[in-house]
């Protein structure tokens, strides 16, 4: 799927496409992003979103009512910061983004 794409957070859509988050340890320091229509044996090619990541692991999900959540660290260095952020457009965009977590010392992450 291309350069350092690994751990994917797969959500639906509504007409049945399957969109995969990723974290990436290369050069971009973005939460990388790939769309499958039929149901994941193919994958078009993987883009940069709009997300800052640092190469840390994420995870979405669907909720309720439709919108899109995603947890992850938003900075590109680090691990201080822990966010969420909400798509209302099945992640197209994310509009609204609130900090779990926030601060210089902190290292929000899963441990081993």
């Amino acid at each position: 799927m291309g350069f350092g794409n690994i751990q994917p957070a797969v959500l639906r859509r509504n007409d049945g496409t399957l969109v995969a988050y990723m974290r990436e340890n290369g050069p971009l320091r973005r939460i990388r992003v790939a769309e499958s229509r039929d149901e994941g044996l193919a994958w078009g090619e993987v883009g940069a979103s709009e997300l800052p990541n640092p190469g840390s692991g994420l995870d979405g999900l669907r909720l309720a009512d439709g919108r899109w959540l995603l947890v992850y660290n938003d900075t590109t260095s680090g691990r201080s910061s822990l966010a969420v952020s909400l798509s209302e457009d099945e992640g197209r965009s994310w509009r609204w983004t609130r900090h779990l977590e926030k601060h210089a010392a902190g290292s929000y992450h899963y441990l081993p």
